[in-house]
């Protein structure tokens, strides 16, 4: 192929592109534009739940180990073999006020109660001797005036008069009274060889058996009273300070497993728990062995306390309270900030008593950017 020929190849393979060019320039040109759509702003979505006043009585909650009322170790307050011991005095053994839980030899100390017995006899006719002869001595002194009515009355000192002989007399009724006096210290030794229960309850440990001599303010039992349970349950400074009315002993319901028992609150600890900065209050649960289900000492109780009367207040979620003591509402498709005031806070509720009314849409969830009064969709929450 010659030159001119190769040359007009080419022409007309550059015409072909160039129309091919133009006609899609013209093309899209030349083509209608799209509908024009306007962008709508969607208000984001909150969940919310319906609020309902309610009426009645405000619970305070804790929980704590029960213990007994009274508590405490018994000793020998004398010397002596033990002779004898109760049938309940064992660990667990269960026993009355007064009743002889342990006995120790007591033939000394009967001895020494004869032996004051016979003093005191003795101490006595001595006694006797010496008024009657202090009385020999002032009729003799009579019988003597009646003669010489000049002769001057004899002078008495600190003890009396020696004429009269009221220093002996003082003398032998003070020996009386010092063998009275030991006579009562012997029957005292006598009545501690027998050790009886200061009130009635269990035996925690014991540490004295039949046969071992025991000395003077060595242990011998731990006891604990039975007919009171308590319980120390820490309370925050606030909900303290909710309890109406404790002279009138709130009632406390106490529950240990499955079983509830009623109890109330006896008082209230004067000082801060150092370590939690918490009140202690204390629960008494009467006759806890009593029933099907006995309140046995140390196990965790969990309690409620009536603490008071309300007559109008709300339960809120505790996730709801926001800034400590605001609220956000929704009303005509819109949210609101709204402060309120809270009686409470238990476990995972608030306790609202100022600010929210029955119907209101309360705000639980927390969407990504918040502005009071703006737009929102809501659904309720599951």
């Amino acid at each position: 192929m010659s030159f001119v020929e190769r040359f007009k190849s080419i022409l007309i393979g550059v015409g072909i592109i160039a129309v091919g060019i133009i006609g899609l320039t013209l093309m899209i040109a030349l083509r209608p534009e799209p509908p024009k759509e306007d962008r709508v702003e969607l208000a984001p979505i909150v969940q919310t739940i319906s609020v309902d006043e309610q009426s009645g009585m405000i619970h305070v909650t804790g929980s704590g180990s029960v213990g007994p009322q009274r508590e405490a170790p018994i000793s020998a307050q004398v010397q002596g073999k033990v002779i004898r011991t109760s049938d309940h005095f064992v660990p667990g053994g269960s026993f009355r006020k007064g009743e002889v839980l342990l006995e120790l030899d007591p033939s000394d100390y009967e001895n020494a109660v004869a032996m004051a017995e016979a003093e005191v006899t003795q101490r006595r006719f001595e006694v006797i001797m010496a008024r009657e002869e202090s009385q020999i001595a002032r009729d003799e002194w009579g019988r003597l005036k009646s003669r010489n009515p000049e002769i001057e009355a004899p002078k008495a000192g600190d003890l009396g008069s020696l004429v009269f002989r009221e220093p002996q007399l003082k003398l032998a009724e003070s020996a009386l009274a010092a063998a009275e006096a030991r006579l009562r210290d012997a029957r005292t030794r006598l009545d501690r060889t027998r050790l009886t229960a200061p009130f009635s309850g269990q035996i925690r440990t014991k540490a004295a058996e039949i046969g071992q001599v025991l000395a003077p303010g060595q242990v011998i039992a731990s006891l604990y009273s039975t007919d009171m349970a308590e319980i120390m349950v820490p309370l925050r400074a606030e909900e303290a300070a909710l309890i109406d009315n404790l002279q009138s002993r709130p009632r406390a319901r106490v529950k240990v497993g499955g079983a509830t028992r009623e109890g109330f609150l006896a008082r209230i600890e004067g000082a801060l728990d150092p370590a939690t900065r918490s009140y202690r209050v204390v629960i008494q649960v009467p006759n806890p062995y009593l029933g099907d289900s006995p309140l046995l000492m140390g196990s965790y109780a969990d309690v409620m306390i009536d603490a008071q009367q309300v007559d109008t207040f709300i339960e809120i979620p505790r996730l709801a309270v926001r800034e400590g003591s605001m609220v956000w509402v929704v009303r005509d498709d819109r949210l609101h900030f709204r402060p309120i005031q809270i009686l409470t806070q238990r476990g995972e509720s608030a306790i609202v008593t100022a600010g929210l009314s029955s119907g209101d849409q309360l705000v639980v969830s927390t969407p990504a950017v918040v502005t009071d009064g703006m737009s929102v969709r809501t659904v309720a929450a599951r």
